[in-house]
């Protein structure tokens, strides 16, 4: 939303936070958030994203990485006046210790209605999806929260275990039923209402509903190979665009 935007009494639109997490140390990629993508650091892409949403009214990020904190202000996103500390920063740190820290720096009142928690890993999704996602939370007030999902990439119902042996038995996941999808968490957008974090559940446990994303924009930056179909998937899309201006 504009920075002019003043939220009225009368405005009944829930206020809607994103939230960028970031940690430093990251064993297998190091300085993953700032590596880059087609020329951009890979946060960017999220930076981006949000700030072109029409319905977050202010994204934050929480890290402890200096950098990415410098990068993050160039591209006005909002730096907390605390610092992330070292105790919620390590490996074994889950998700729902960085949002209640985070949460609980801030006034009972001056806490969103929603937030929205955007990983720097997910540099396909698009505002497009931050809206929608909103969008589809607001129409289910009865939820806890929500998870962007999408359909896996071969049906569940073909997996296999192997035992050490290297015996093969069918896993049984059941295939899907009428008026049901088998769909798997793509950590593109999760949206928690605050209440429910402090309240010391976790995310998903509850009333969570799913947004659905196809695969293309589904891409979690994990390992190095991951990189490379990210790039792959953002030049035919920077191709389609070049091609037909209205494709978004």
């Amino acid at each position: 939303m504009p920075a002019s935007y003043q939220r009225s009494k009368e405005d009944e639109t829930p206020k809607v936070w994103g939230l960028v997490l970031s940690r430093k140390g990251s064993k297998r990629l190091p300085g993953k958030a700032l590596l880059p993508l087609l020329e951009k650091p890979l946060a960017q892409y999220t930076f981006e994203a949000a700030k072109e949403s029409r319905l977050l009214e202010k994204t934050w990020i929480f890290s402890d990485d200096e950098a990415l904190l410098a990068l993050a202000k160039t591209q006005g996103i909002s730096i907390p006046e605390f610092e992330r500390p070292e105790h919620i920063s390590q490996d074994e740190t889950s998700t729902e210790e960085s949002i209640r820290y985070f949460l609980s720096r801030f006034e009972n009142q001056q806490r969103p209605d929603l937030i929205m928690l955007l990983q720097p890993t997910s540099p396909l999704r698009t505002s497009g999806d931050v809206d929608a996602a909103i969008q589809r939370m607001i129409n289910a007030p009865s939820a806890d929260g929500l998870i962007s999902v999408t359909p896996p990439p071969k049906p569940l119902s073909w997996v296999y275990r192997m035992d050490k042996a290297g015996s093969l038995k069918q896993a049984g996941i059941a295939c899907e039923t009428p008026g049901e999808k088998l769909l798997l968490p793509n950590g593109a957008i999760y949206i928690i209402r605050p209440k429910h974090v402090l309240a010391g559940k976790n995310i998903g446990e509850g009333h969570y509903i799913g947004f659905e994303m196809p695969a293309n924009r589904s891409v979690d930056i994990d390992t190095a190979e991951d990189f490379g179909y990210a790039e792959y998937l953002l030049k035919t899309r920077h191709n389609s665009i070049q091609q037909n201006p209205m494709v978004s």
